[in-house]
């Protein structure tokens, strides 16, 4: 009985490791390694034939993992060493090339994928009121995204913009200002801010002159809340009730101000407006906090 269990045991190993043997013989990754030995073997004992012929394999295995994985740059490195000891520079000239290029592309697609998790992390950190760390990664993948795309990338506003509601949150204003001042820089110059995606620059506008007004910038917000009613003015018309609620905001700070004679017009203006659009209901909609 005990020799039976014995050879079952022996039987059981056996097809255990019968198994591993297969797993790696279907491994690209392990037969890349086993080529790449060879070669290396091959390039010790002076036969530079073989070691060509095995890290030629090894290349052909490694192109079909990830552009600029460690093993692909490791096997046109292995070929430009065998053809420089060969004399044939050129060849090795054009292996380092090709590794350089792998090495480039690989990090290009590191960066990208940089910017993703650093987006991703400060969503999920924002969500779970940890809003500190998910500023520092928002303001990592803004330059990430301005590295890859361009300082001005809308996306960038719209990544400005949270970010600068979470220095709002934070009592960060000055930070908080800067970056919506910069989400309005992008959107004033981006070639898309034309048309109806004027919008956008008046949601940038809106979100600056709240912070304005938080810390006692009224001046600065008259200037954005006055930008604020020209695009309205142009993208709603004159006689829409959402144009009168602009104005009416722009009457008060104007108001604080002292600056009764621009405000009265503005306010008559806007009560007029009201009286013809008693019923109109707005197409967008936009939270005032600066009242």
């Amino acid at each position: 009985m005990k020799r039976f269990h014995s050879n079952m045991a022996f039987l059981a190993t056996a097809i255990i490791l019968s198994g591993v043997s297969n797993a790696r013989a279907d491994c690209p990754s392990c037969r890349w390694e086993q080529r790449d030995t060879e070669g290396h073997h091959a390039a010790i004992a002076g036969d530079l034939a073989a070691a060509r012929d095995r890290f030629e394999q090894a290349l052909a295995l490694s192109e079909s993992f990830l552009a600029g994985d460690h093993r692909q740059i490791e096997s046109l490195r292995d070929l430009a060493m065998v053809h420089e000891k060969a004399g044939e520079h050129d060849l090795a000239i054009a292996y380092e090339r090709r590794a350089l290029s792998a090495i480039e592309d690989g990090a290009e697609r590191l960066r990208f994928a940089a910017l993703g998790a650093h987006e991703r992390l400060a969503e999920a950190l924002q969500a779970g009121d940890q809003t500190a760390e998910s500023a520092g990664h928002r303001v990592q993948s803004i330059e990430l995204r301005k590295s890859l795309y361009g300082a001005n990338d809308p996306q960038i506003a719209f990544d400005l913009l949270s970010l600068a509601q979470a220095y709002q949150q934070l009592d960060r204003l000055d930070q908080a200002i800067e970056s919506a001042e910069a989400a309005v820089t992008i959107r004033q110059t981006n070639p898309e801010a034309a048309g109806d995606n004027r919008l956008l620059e008046g949601a940038a506008l809106d979100a600056l002159t709240s912070l304005y007004v938080a810390a006692g910038r009224d001046s600065d917000a008259a200037q954005t809340l006055a930008q604020m009613v020209e695009i309205d003015e142009a993208y709603l018309g004159p006689d829409h009730a959402f144009l009168a609620g602009t104005m009416e905001r722009l009457v008060k700070v104007l108001r604080r101000l002292g600056r009764d004679d621009e405000a009265d017009p503005l306010e008559f203006r806007a009560m007029d407006i009201r009286a013809r659009t008693e019923h109109q209901t707005p197409d967008i909609v936009r939270v005032a906090n600066d009242q």
